[in-house]
This record gives structure tokens, C-alpha cells and sequence, in this order.
């Protein structure tokens, strides 16, 4: 992986700045103030190393499996400034966010169009993208329609998405 972050830092060279995104799990929890500086060791700009938050999408539509999963393996105490949800003792998910951040018009493998790049088991299907001029569905009243519920989480997908 060095050598492939090395080898993108070239292109940053040519004035396409690359940059250098870490989410935090329990693993790298304690690496985050090298992050700038193992980045700048790479050939990389230090300003262009960035901590994001960890987040866990569609929890709603997660088993309980896939929930205990992630938590073995992502969360730990101490961690949860860098996480984009909090959670009760239960592992339940609760978003900290009301509103949506990810609302992007997505066309699926099979020409289906939904609101949400995060909705992979496509639960909305807007259009056909292989039928129908993509500018045309997002400017439907129906696209629209959806788009509004989905900024306000107000479809059973978005429950507490992060």
C-alpha cells in the first residue's frame, strides 16, 4: 500500500493534489497525531493529511450479526469523538447528524436510479438511467419528492444513517 500512495503523490506534483484520509477504528486510534507527519514522509503535503469520523451506514438495514461484526472490529472505548453516532449498550446506532450529508444522485449496475450512493440493496428505484435521459428523472416530481424525505431521513433506510 506505501508504494501505492507513493506512487499517487506524483500526480500531486502535476497540481492534482492528493490527499491522505484516515478513519479512525480501534486499530489506528493511537496513530492519529503521526498521521501528518508519516504523510510528509511520503513526499506527501502534511495539510493534506485529514482525520475523518467513522461512521456505519444504513444501520437499519444491518443484521444484528453485521452490527456485532463491525464493533468487534471497529469501535472501542475512547473513541468516540471520531465516531459519527453514538450508541447505546445495546449496540444500537443513533445517528448524531439530523440531516442527510450523502444524497447523491447514484445509478445502480442495472440502470436504477436512487437519491443514495448508500442505498445498496437499491430500496428506491426512481428510473431507469438505460431508458430514460438521466436529467429528465432528477427533475421529476417523483425524484424531487424522494430527495426531500431523504435529506429529512425520513425514509425506513435512512433510519439512522451515519
Amino acid at each position: 500500500m506505501k508504494s501505492n500512495v507513493i506512487d499517487l503523490l506524483k500526480a500531486d506534483k502535476l497540481n492534482k493534489p492528493v490527499y491522505l484520509k484516515m478513519n479512525p477504528t480501534k486499530h489506528n486510534l493511537g496513530e492519529l497525531n503521526e498521521l501528518s507527519g508519516f504523510f510528509e514522509k511520503l513526499g506527501g503535503k502534511p495539510e493534506n493529511a485529514i482525520i475523518g469520523t467513522t461512521g456505519f451506514n444504513l444501520p437499519a438495514e444491518a443484521s444484528k450479526e453485521e452490527i456485532e461484526i463491525f464493533f468487534d472490529n471497529v469501535v472501542s472505548e475512547g473513541m468516540d469523538e471520531h465516531l459519527r453516532f453514538t450508541y447505546d449498550c445495546n449496540k444500537n446506532i443513533i445517528s448524531k447528524s439530523t440531516k442527510c450529508s450523502f444524497l447523491v444522485p447514484t445509478i445502480k449496475w442495472d440502470g436504477k436510479v436512487t437519491i443514495c450512493c448508500h442505498d445498496q440493496l437499491s430500496r428506491l428505484n426512481l428510473g431507469d438511467a438505460f431508458q430514460t435521459p438521466l436529467k429528465e428523472i432528477i427533475e421529476s416530481r417523483k425524484y424531487r419528492i424522494i430527495e426531500a424525505k431523504g435529506k429529512r431521513r425520513m425514509l425506513a433506510f435512512c433510519k439512522n444513517c451515519n
